[in-house]
């Protein structure tokens, strides 16, 4: 059996093992594996490894994007009614 190079997987690529995810997220692989346990990222275990869907990460991504900007905002809200 002949090892794949360490490389990003192509965009067409619909599931991704952890390193790959990582990769495509730019976060490092145990970042993806908590949030794999924790269940905020679905996953598939197949074959005693876990495959990630390219749309899922996308998803998470969108949702985490989100909450990052409702809190933004929140504060910024919150600094103007202190302002006044």
């Amino acid at each position: 059996m002949t090892r794949r190079p360490n490389t990003v997987a192509s965009t067409d690529q619909r599931g991704y093992r952890i390193v790959e995810a990582a990769e495509y997220m730019g976060v490092t692989p145990w970042f993806v594996e908590v949030k794999i346990r924790s269940g905020e990222l679905p996953a598939l275990k197949l074959c005693r490894h876990y495959t990630i869907l390219k749309q899922d990460m996308d998803t998470f991504l969108d949702r985490q994007r989100a909450a990052l900007l409702d809190k933004h905002r929140s504060s910024l809200t919150q600094s103007a009614k202190d302002a006044a």
